[in-house]
């Protein structure tokens, strides 16, 4: 496993972390023994939010585990569970609430889980670490309830000064909770400094509609396994890849995350799965790149071998079924800006790769041609005229407004 240098500091909180969440997740006794069988030595169970009345309001699913030798605290929280129970409803309310950048409704029982760990170990809890985890809403809900403990300690007194580890908080596949979190610091009228308050890291999988929900909180980063098929794995996801890298260098962020997102495709399942966090991190299936490293990264999957599909795919565009759905403005501005943006941003494009070491002069001008083809063919006249007659008999379609922003 290739690993981001800062990242090895976390290394094995992250993996102890991703195998908690996933006991988290069991509601069955055997496999849920199973797993305590490979969690690191000195850890028990001795809470589960859905055993207490108090803590189990809203289906809130969060093992508690305890490490005396280390003085820690685990909160490892469940996420969506799409088992069409009352727990899968309560769970979309929550998912929900998150998308619209409220707190969800489990951060109560979650809080009220802090408050009768603080009165269970009274004075001693300056002396304890807390390391909340989660995936997906548990993800979020592991964060506010980190942010919350942080409060809770220093209005009673509890908090170590400027030991950023007493609260410690590594989520997978995090919707973002950074607005819900600000807020609950506001209200509080408490700041929060990550080098002396606490340590929020965020492990997402690529960019998806999920994890790009909201804005993230904390310090990122992104695994990449070695079993995931690459972004290019059909010509529409290399289409919306290639066009997302474009609006993104013009600026147009909304439109650059639409067909991010769009890249994703029918992979989001896949790409979401808590397993692909334990692959990576306990198996060494994979690598682990920071934020900063992402442009790196994504451009260093455009290789020679797959420059004809790339070019084949850009050429798909004008076939899709979609694209019927989508405004006279959004076809044109796609259409022309790319073929535009293309002829003049080869040297930031070449820059980019040359970082991942790729020699791409010849893809630069693979996309030129397909997307010279693209401009040129007649079939973009008749799309068009559908598209208009769609704007006039259903009135302008939402996405004019993205490539307006």
């Amino acid at each position: 496993m290739s690993l981001h240098y800062d990242f090895e500091t976390i290394k094995n909180d992250a993996t102890g972390g991703a195998l908690f969440v996933k006991l988290a997740y069991q509601q069955n006794d055997l496999k849920m023994e199973k797993i305590l069988q490979q969690l690191p030595p000195g850890y028990e169970m001795v809470i589960m939010t859905d055993h207490l009345g108090d803590t189990n309001q809203h289906e809130y699913r969060c093992v508690v585990l305890l490490n005396h030798n280390e003085k820690e605290i685990i909160f490892a929280n469940a996420g969506t569970r799409p088992d069409f129970t009352a727990n899968f409803a309560s769970d979309l309310v929550d998912d929900f609430l998150l998308m619209i950048q409220h707190q969800p409704l489990k951060s109560h029982p979650a809080a009220t889980l802090n408050s009768m760990i603080l009165d269970s170990l009274g004075e001693q809890a300056k002396d304890y670490n807390f390391y909340y985890t989660g995936h997906s809403l548990g993800a979020a809900i592991a964060q506010i309830a980190a942010a919350d403990m942080d409060i809770e300690l220093r209005e009673r007194d509890l908090k170590r000064a400027g030991d950023n580890k007493q609260i410690f908080s590594v989520t997978f596949e995090n919707p973002g909770a950074k607005a819900i979190i600000n807020d609950i610091y506001h209200e509080a009228g408490q700041h929060f400094d990550k080098n002396t308050d606490g340590s929020f890291v965020v492990i997402n999988n690529r960019d998806n509609v999920i994890n790009m929900s909201n804005a993230q909180f904390g310090e990122i980063y992104h695994i990449m396994p070695d079993n995931q098929d690459p972004i290019f794995d059909n010509p529409f996801s290399s289409a919306f890849f290639y066009l997302s890298n474009i609006f993104d260098k013009m600026g147009a962020n909304i439109a650059a995350s639409v067909f991010n997102l769009l890249s994703t495709g029918d992979d989001l399942e896949q790409d979401h799965a808590l397993n692909n966090f334990i692959k990576v991190l306990k198996n060494g299936s994979g690598i682990v790149y920071h934020e900063n490293d992402d442009h790196i990264i994504d451009f260093g999957k455009i290789t020679h071998g797959r420059v004809e599909e790339i070019k084949e795919s850009v050429k798909e565009l004008h076939k899709m079924q979609q694209v019927e759905e989508i405004s006279q403005k959004v076809a044109d501005e796609v259409v022309h800006t790319v073929y535009h943006i293309v002829e003049t941003c080869d040297d930031a494009i070449h820059s980019c790769l040359q970082e991942a070491g790729q020699d791409i002069s010849a893809a630069v001008n693979y996309y030129k041609e397909a997307v010279s083809e693209l401009c040129a063919d007649s079939d973009i006249t008749e799309v068009r005229d559908n598209m208009q007659h769609i704007v006039e008999e259903y009135g302008a379609n939402p996405v004019n407004n993205i490539i307006e922003v």
